[in-house]
């Protein structure tokens, strides 16, 4: 037994799927007293008793946006006496596509995605409104700059091509997900105490999802690593109303955790700063 080599403290966060709540907890001073910070994820991508861990960028930059198109409806008889919203926001929709197929690098990952189009209310009516809303997710800080510019000129040029007014808001995007070194060291250490040394693994490509965990590493070290969750059977994907993983996986969550929080108090700092701690 004996007294643990610092102090460690559990979050229990709220919103993360909606509402940032990685963010509003760092506002309210949660890891002001924190010298690192660990977290993983469940990925059916993986078997389970794999843990992958990483340096460097793991998820994506996510930036959030609504896209408000306004015409002058009209009956479906007599469209030269309206301006489709419709027809302008699917042209939108399309040329869209072409910033990451012709001005994004290709060798930086990079993907805009439009995942609601609402517009309309009969069959024989033109509409005068459409809203679109999506994200850019991106793995280059530069790439995504370049492309926010590249959305925000091709939806004022739909305001000419269409004579449409065109209105383009980003909402509070996320941060990447980006691991320090040493606590992805830490990370590999503790992951080998949990797994056998061959089931701890790289995730591969960074992923293009977003997570708020990022929020955290803005302000201290800290790594987040996937925990594979795969079923012996081919399930839905995640985020879809079948989802479904193998729960055999938070055992091992958990020991994670714990080794992480050990081997960082043992191994992630220097002597002095363990020796200087002011509690356990």
């Amino acid at each position: 037994a004996g007294k643990l080599p610092g102090r460690i403290k559990l979050i229990f966060q709220p919103s993360e799927e909606h509402g940032n709540g990685a963010s509003m907890l760092v506002n309210d001073g949660i890891v002001d007293d924190v010298d690192a910070i660990f977290s993983g994820h469940i990925d059916i991508h993986f078997k389970t008793g794999e843990i992958t861990v990483n340096q460097g960028i793991i998820c994506a930059y996510s930036d959030p946006f609504t896209i408000s198109i306004r015409g002058r409806g009209g009956h479906a008889a007599r469209p030269h006496e309206a301006t489709d919203a419709i027809v302008a926001a699917s042209s939108l929709v399309t040329i869209i596509q072409t910033l990451v197929s012709r001005e994004v690098d290709p060798n930086k990952a990079e993907v805009i995605t439009i995942g609601s189009f609402h517009a309309g209310t009969l069959h024989n009516v033109i509409a005068s409104e459409a809203l679109l809303q999506g994200t850019v997710r991106s793995t280059d800080e530069i790439t995504r700059l370049r492309t926010i510019d590249g959305l925000k000129r091709i939806v004022q040029s739909i305001e000419t091509m269409y004579d449409v007014y065109a209105d383009l808001v980003f909402e509070e995007g996320l941060p990447a997900v980006i691991n320090s070194k040493r606590a992805a060291e830490i990370a590999a250490i503790a992951a080998k105490d949990v797994v056998p040394a061959d089931k701890v693994i790289s995730q591969g490509f960074p992923s293009l999802g977003g997570e708020d965990f990022s929020f955290y590493l803005q302000r201290l070290e800290g790594c987040m690593v996937r925990f594979g969750a795969a079923l012996p059977t081919e399930k839905s994907p995640a985020h879809s109303s079948g989802f479904d993983f193998d729960e055999n996986c938070l055992e091992l969550g958990s020991r994670w955790l714990a080794a992480a929080a050990l081997r960082w108090l043992k191994q992630g700092k220097t002597q002095s700063e363990i020796s200087g701690d002011h509690g356990e």
